[in-house]
């Protein structure tokens, strides 16, 4: 599997994503995990791509339900798009896995 951030750049995020989904489900591996997608959302938030840092923030607590920072980078995302409620909710869910996670603080 190419890395996302080649296929994001070739093919779109949509079908980055759901290519990350399918290798996942094929096997572990060793980049198949939430931080690899939290590295992938804020390679995307810091190029300004705010919308599609979204979807892989979401892909990532989709993913990896119990991953507290999954849900503190989504927060951080709803935040930089300027989606204040969202962004609270979800550094309550990240703070509900991990209370001693002071960036959800």
């Amino acid at each position: 599997m190419l890395r996302p951030y080649v296929v994001s750049k070739k093919l779109g995020v949509d079908q980055a994503v759901a290519d990350y989904v399918a290798a996942r489900a094929r096997g572990p591996a060793k980049n198949y995990g939430p931080a690899d997608l939290n590295r992938w959302g804020y390679w995307l938030l810091g190029a300004g791509q705010t919308d599609d840092a979204l979807k892989v923030f979401e892909a990532n607590v989709t993913l990896y339900p119990d991953d507290a920072n999954a849900y503190d980078s989504l927060g951080e995302g709803y935040l930089k798009a300027g989606k204040k409620e969202l962004a609270i909710k979800n550094y309550q869910r990240s703070l509900e896995r991990n209370p001693q996670n002071d960036n959800a603080v």
